[in-house]
């Protein structure tokens, strides 16, 4: 029963600002405690965050766990980057961190594309709701292996002045222009997520049709990035092309 203010505000204010605002010091606490361990300790606040979230009809309670979700997404966004590079570095293996990124993205795109499908069903027989509750059980189940993973490096060999850090951001033009530009784009295609959800239900699209424009979305998102690794596409290629998709 929230209106698209309420939809809107709840994501600006509790989830991408806080986002944003989490975004540098868990990058410093990553540094501190170790890439391996930051993204364990996102596993619990990410499950926490979902399930309560399926649980909760009061918007009180959804500002509590978007807050849990965005303590999530900043301990894991970054660190897992981060580990992956340290690993694949380790073992004289760099060069395949770009194949290695695909493959990621790749597999990603595909578990977008079952759970398109499984949530139909899902809401189908159980509700909205229930679909929240199924990521927490998905989270929970892979926490385990969350804590496979390995630290490559120690604190001590990475940045340990959470100042330093910051100061070498602000003094780095580039680097705050990329972090600009890519929030804007991030908040730009997430707001477009909740507002197409509205608009969905206001046109009365079922939840069947909304699955399967999901899934075809994924599907389409997952060639294109096929097609343009075997094009060989440059880095800079993609800021064009992205600004045209918004447009």
């Amino acid at each position: 029963g929230l209106t698209p203010a309420q939809v809107v505000g709840l994501e600006a204010v509790f989830f991408s600002g806080f986002w944003v605002m989490w975004e540098l010091p868990s990058g410093w606490i990553a540094d501190k405690i170790g890439h391996a361990r930051s993204i364990q300790l996102s596993g619990p606040f990410a499950a926490l965050g979902f399930g309560q979230y399926g649980l909760s009809d009061q918007f009180w309670q959804f500002c509590i766990m978007e807050l849990l979700i965005g303590i999530a997404q900043g301990l894991l966004s970054g660190s897992d980057v981060a580990l992956l590079h340290e690993s694949l570095s380790a073992t004289n293996r760099a060069d395949e961190e770009s194949s290695w990124q695909h493959r990621i993205m790749a597999a990603s795109k595909r578990s977008y594309m079952i759970g398109a499908l499984g949530s139909i069903a899902i809401v189908h027989w159980f509700g909205v709701a229930a679909t929240l509750i199924v990521d927490a059980l998905i989270i929970l189940i892979g926490i385990p292996i969350l804590f496979r993973l390995t630290e490559v490096y120690s604190g001590a060999q990475r940045t340990g002045n959470f100042r330093e850090t910051l100061r070498a951001f602000m003094g780095n033009f580039e680097v705050r222009a990329f972090m600009q530009l890519s929030i804007g784009i991030s908040i730009i295609t997430y707001f477009a997520v909740w507002l197409t959800a509205i608009y969905y239900q206001q046109l009365g699209i079922t939840v069947l049709a909304v699955g399967l424009i999901s899934f075809f979305k994924q599907f389409a998102m997952l060639r294109l990035s096929k097609w343009m690794k075997l094009r060989r596409f440059q880095y800079r290629h993609w800021w064009w092309l992205t600004g045209i998709a918004i447009a």
